[in-house]
């Protein structure tokens, strides 16, 4: 599948909720989204989140790894590679941190011990579940122009003091 210029993701807030209550809109930006999900050029053009490398940079000394969910099990492999290369890209290669691509039910299996920053309430809750510690760091891009744009995101002030308070750093 190839990305086009012209193909536009809908903004759906009912993607975060259960499949059972979407309305024929949402399955239909569903499709839509999926195919530009499976592109190389969608994960590999991913604007960074507003005070990413803040965070990152914080958490060097810390241990840190990249836990990332595949938008769906069906996902070819471009997509881990496309999440891969944006790390490289945006964060640069740091060779004692791990990189770990997976379905989104599996995240929780690296939860025992661990501190994960996530923007999908669904992946919190799952890695509190399984013994970790979540922190909620939302965002939400919007389509400007030929650019995605982050027009709202979590505060980077209070998600360190809470990854400071697990760790007790």
């Amino acid at each position: 599948v190839k990305q086009t210029n012209n193909m536009k993701i809908p903004n759906n807030s009912q993607w975060y909720d259960p499949k059972s209550t979407w309305t024929q809109e949402t399955w239909e930006g569903e499709i839509i989204k999926n195919i530009y999900m499976a592109t190389y050029d969608f994960w590999f053009t991913m604007p960074m989140c507003p005070d990413a490398k803040i965070l990152w940079d914080f958490c060097e000394p810390l241990g840190r790894a990249v836990l990332t969910a595949k938008p769906s099990p069906y996902s070819p492999p471009v997509v881990d590679k496309a999440k891969f290369d944006w790390v490289n890209k945006n964060l640069g290669p740091h060779k004692s941190d791990a990189f770990i691509c997976c379905n989104r039910d599996e995240k929780a299996q690296y939860a025992k011990g661990h501190v994960l920053v996530d923007d999908d309430p669904r992946n919190c809750k799952a890695w509190e579940d399984a013994g970790g510690h979540a922190i909620y760091h939302p965002y939400k891009f919007e389509k400007q122009g030929d650019s995605l744009v982050c027009i709202e995101h979590g505060d980077i002030n209070e998600t360190i003091n809470k990854i400071k308070e697990f760790l007790h750093v």
